[in-house]
């Protein structure tokens, strides 16, 4: 498959700086955030996930041609709580503001063998999937989670685009 996609490394804290990109895009894909928290960084759900989040959702409310897709989560274990709440959030601001052109998709651990801290769990994982709990946790390959995105960029469905599992 060729890739036709543009990737931009933006400050979306900068708006003025993208929002010429985004006006002329087709589709605008959230794929920023973390895993977990760091202070020594001053990173926390709300600045790093969340508000750069809102910050796209701000501008593709006056930009009425792209459509919006959002990396949420299937599901984690408890003590991830935090990490899924601000998705929560996230998914809420974009369904409130842009509603008919925002998406989400909810895979769990993303893996691939060019990064061993996630491939190692990953793999293990996916060999555990017959347990409901582990299930849930929803493993995907890095490879099968990108085929999955251009069926929904190309408008056709995705297993991705439904939780297996309910909110909380």
């Amino acid at each position: 498959m060729i890739d036709h996609a543009t990737y931009h490394a933006v400050d979306l804290s900068q708006p003025d700086q993208w929002q010429h990109i985004a006006a002329n895009a087709d589709w605008v894909i959230d794929a920023v955030g973390i895993l977990l928290p760091n202070p020594i960084k001053k990173q926390n759900y709300h600045n790093s996930s969340y508000q750069p989040a809102k910050n796209i959702i701000d501008v593709l409310i006056r930009e009425p041609k792209p459509k919006f897709l959002f990396i949420s989560a299937n599901s984690g274990p408890f003590f991830m709580k935090p990490y899924l709440n601000a998705k929560y959030a996230v998914e809420k601001e974009m369904t409130e503001r842009l509603p008919n052109r925002s998406y989400s998709v909810y895979p769990g651990i993303i893996f691939d063998k060019a990064r061993k801290s996630s491939y190692i769990p990953g793999i293990i994982l996916a060999h555990l999937t017959w347990i409901n709990y582990f299930k849930q946790l929803r493993p995907v390959s890095r490879d099968f989670f990108a085929q999955e995105i251009c069926h929904i960029v190309l408008n056709k469905q995705s297993v991705l685009m439904h939780r297996t599992v309910h909110r909380e």
